[in-house]
């Protein structure tokens, strides 16, 4: 039993594993998305900021009405279908997403990585023994999805060193079981496989001045301090429709080619 859940763990955790990644980077494989640099957006930045802006003042509105609403329902209002964490329909997967009501199309915006942000020289060895939340930008940046142990301690520290009076600097629910913004969940999407293909795919973009007041409802803080208001978030972006009850799943790997 034993050898079969490290089996499993590091079917998984290879994705996340840099060297594994170097040494089979040609290899094919559902779990292997290829884009060039000028093709890589399933939706422009402007569309995806636009919905995301408008989505999370839905929340935030909906919120001030009644602190018990669910998020669910305030997603399926604000996008017209809604996610939901649950056990994953994939072997050995675990703990996975799924669309819960409602259906989506290509280019809809599904979710968000959570985590801490990271530039390349800060130090991320630590929290990242073991830890397959960890997502790679293209620049460099990582972002630590990890919403237990030392990964936790420090997401929240970092919330709370830069937050200010009533203005909160970031979403700490996704850390605990009582989720408030359920699209804060994306580290628990699952690689797609050749019989479940991957429906979504990470788009990374910055996100600049957002209104300081919203910032509870967004699951990410950089490590180093505030950085102005430059956000760096990675959405997950539908590539195909996604119909009531099917899981999301991404492809973990994607390769930038040349244009």
């Amino acid at each position: 039993m034993v050898q079969n859940g490290l089996a499993n763990f590091w079917k998984n955790y290879r994705h996340r594993f840099v060297p594994w990644i170097a040494a089979n980077i040609k290899a094919s494989g559902p779990g292997r998305r290829e884009v060039t640099a000028s093709t890589d957006k399933i939706v422009s930045d402007q569309k995806l900021i636009h919905v995301i802006s408008s989505s999370v003042s839905t929340f935030h509105q909906a919120l001030q009405e009644s602190a018990s609403v669910k998020g669910e329902t305030v997603m399926r209002k604000a996008l017209g279908y809604s996610i939901k964490r649950a056990k994953s329909g994939l072997k050995g997967a675990g703990t996975g997403v799924v669309m819960s009501a409602g259906c989506a199309v290509r280019g809809d915006f599904i979710a968000f990585y959570p985590g801490t942000l990271y530039r390349r020289f800060e130090p991320l060895f630590l929290p990242s023994i073991g830890n397959c939340f960890i997502l790679r930008c293209m620049d460099g940046v990582h972002i630590d999805g990890n919403d237990r142990l030392l990964s936790k301690s420090i997401y929240r520290s970092c919330v709370n060193r830069d937050s200010f009076g009533r203005y909160r600097a970031a979403d700490i629910s996704w850390t605990t079981k009582e989720l408030t913004v359920p699209w804060n969940v994306g580290q628990y999407v699952n690689n797609g496989t050749t019989e479940f293909p991957a429906n979504v795919a990470y788009q990374e973009l910055d996100v600049l001045n957002f209104p300081p007041e919203l910032d509870y409802l967004l699951p990410n803080i950089w490590y180093s301090g505030s950085r102005g208001r430059h956000l760096r978030m990675v959405a997950l972006v539908a590539i195909r429709k996604i119909r009531e009850g099917d899981e999301i799943l991404s492809n973990y790997v994607t390769l930038v080619k040349e244009n």
